[in-house]
C-alpha cells in the first residue's frame, strides 16, 4: 500500500506540473511571438519481481513480473510552429514568415558574445531618440547590416545595431535627367502648338519651372523651344517621326540652365499618332532637401528611408538567425531566447536565404497556442490529478483498515 501511495504522489506531482505548463500557455495566448510548451511523461520502472524464463523441454516460457513506481515528467519542450500573423499598421513592426529569429543585443558586451545576444520571434520594434531600431519591450538593439550613407551599399559582412542617424536628412540633388512621354497629334495643322511644363530642382534643392512648346513645322516634324521661369531661353530642337508614328530623330536634347547646370531630355516615348495631343513627365531625377517621412522594410529585410519632398535611400537590412535545433534554445523571459547547449550555434544571415524566412513589415506574429488543445489538456491534467489523489486516499484507507485489524 505504501507503493500505491507513492505512485499516487508521483501522479499528483506530474499532473500538477502539467497544469502549470498548460496554465502558462493559456496565460500567453495573446503574447506576441510566444511559443507554446508541451509536456511528455515517462514511467518509473525499477523493480522486477520475477525475471522470467525461456521455454525449456516440455515447458513453456514464463514472462517477467515487474512493477513500476508511478510516473514522472520526461520533457518540457517548446513547439516552434508558425503563429498567426496579425496586421498592426506600424512599418517597424516585423514578423517572420517561415523559420528564423530576430537578433537583439543588450549592448553591454561585444556583438557576437553569446551572453549578450538574444533571439526572438516578437518583432514589436521602433526607432528610439538616438536613431536605433529597438525592441519596444526591453530597449534591446536590433541587429542587422548597415548601408553606406553615400553609396547605399549594404555591408552584409558585419553584424551591428541598426542605426538611422546617418539617414536623418537627405541632401538636395539637382535634376539632370527628364523623360517626356505622350502624343503629338498626327492630324495637327502646321503651326499648331502643344505646351508642357515641369518642375525641376537646382543644386540647392530649389524647385523651378521650365516650359517646353512644341510647334508643328511640317509633316512629321515638330520644333520645340523652352524657357525657364524667368523667361530665359534654355534650349531648342526638332523631333521627326516616321510613317509608323515613332520618332526617328531628335529624341535626345540638352537644356542649358542659367545657373550653369544642364538637363538631359529624352523624347523616346513621344509618339505621333492620330488623336489628341498630350505630353507629360514620365520620369525625372533630383529632389529637394528632406527629413525622414517614413520607413519601409521589404520581405528581404531591406530598410528604405523615404524623405519629405521625395527621395529614398537604403539604410540597411534586418538579419535573421537560425539554429540546427531551435527546441534547444533557453528561454530567458520577454519572449526571448539564448543559445543553449543543445541548440547549436546561431547561423546568421539575410532573410530568404539558407532556410531563413521572409520579413513582413507592419505585421506581428501572435502566439502559437491552440486554445482548444490547451482546454483539452487542462481537463486531462485535472482528471489525472483527481484520479491520482483518489489512489492516495484509497491506499490510505486500506492502510488504516490494516492498522485497525488487531483491535477487532
Amino acid at each position: 500500500m505504501i507503493t500505491a501511495m507513492l505512485n499516487g504522489v508521483s501522479g499528483v506531482t506530474s499532473f500538477s506540473l502539467w497544469l502549470d505548463v498548460v496554465s502558462d500557455n493559456l496565460a500567453n495566448i495573446n503574447t506576441t511571438g510566444y511559443k507554446e510548451s508541451r509536456v511528455t511523461f515517462r514511467d518509473i520502472h525499477n523493480r522486477t519481481l520475477l525475471l522470467g524464463s525461456a521455454p525449456r523441454g516440455q515447458l513453456g516460457g514464463v514472462n517477467p513480473e515487474q512493477m513500476g513506481f508511478g510516473t514522472a515528467v520526461a520533457t518540457i519542450g517548446r513547439t516552434f510552429t508558425q503563429g498567426d500573423l496579425m496586421f498592426s499598421g506600424e512599418n517597424t513592426d516585423l514578423a517572420i514568415e517561415g523559420d528564423g529569429f530576430f537578433i537583439l543585443t543588450d549592448n553591454t558586451g561585444k556583438v557576437g558574445d553569446p551572453d549578450h545576444m538574444f533571439y526572438t520571434r516578437a518583432g514589436a520594434f521602433d526607432v528610439d531618440a538616438d536613431g536605433n531600431l529597438v525592441d519596444t519591450n526591453t530597449g534591446y538593439l536590433v541587429l542587422g547590416y548597415v548601408a553606406d550613407a553615400n553609396s547605399g551599399e549594404i555591408d552584409t559582412g558585419t553584424l551591428r545595431p541598426i542605426n538611422l542617424n546617418n539617414f536623418n536628412k537627405l541632401s538636395p540633388e539637382a535634376t539632370t535627367q527628364v523623360e517626356l512621354s505622350g502624343n503629338l497629334a498626327a492630324d495637327s495643322n502646321t503651326g499648331d502648338k502643344v505646351t508642357v511644363g515641369f518642375l525641376y530642382y537646382d543644386s540647392q534643392g530649389i524647385a523651378k519651372n521650365i516650359e517646353l512648346e512644341f510647334e508643328k513645322t511640317s509633316d512629321n516634324t515638330w520644333t520645340w523651344t523652352s524657357q525657364d521661369e524667368d523667361g530665359n531661353s534654355v534650349g531648342t530642337g526638332t523631333i521627326a517621326f516616321g510613317a509608323d508614328g515613332t520618332p526617328t530623330s531628335g529624341t535626345e536634347a540638352t537644356l542649358t540652365l542659367a545657373d550653369g547646370g544642364s538637363i538631359a531630355l529624352d523624347f523616346t516615348n513621344i509618339s505621333q499618332f492620330g488623336g489628341p495631343s498630350y505630353l507629360g513627365v514620365s520620369n525625372m531625377n533630383g529632389h529637394s532637401m528632406g527629413n525622414i517621412s517614413d520607413i519601409s522594410i521589404d520581405r528581404d529585410g531591406i530598410i528604405r528611408v523615404q524623405y519629405q519632398g521625395g527621395g529614398e535611400r537604403v539604410a540597411g537590412q534586418i538579419a535573421l538567425s537560425n539554429f540546427v535545433n531551435p527546441a534547444g534554445l533557453v528561454a530567458v523571459g520577454d519572449t526571448m531566447f539564448r543559445e543553449g547547449p543543445n541548440s547549436g550555434k546561431a547561423v546568421i544571415g539575410i532573410p530568404n536565404s539558407d532556410a531563413r524566412g521572409s520579413v513582413l513589415s507592419g505585421t506581428l506574429e501572435m502566439s502559437n497556442v491552440n486554445p482548444a488543445n490547451e482546454m483539452v489538456n487542462l481537463i486531462l491534467a485535472q482528471r489525472g490529478y483527481q484520479i491520482n489523489s483518489r489512489v492516495i486516499t484509497t491506499a490510505d484507507s486500506v492502510v488504516e483498515e490494516a492498522i485497525n485489524l488487531p483491535r477487532r
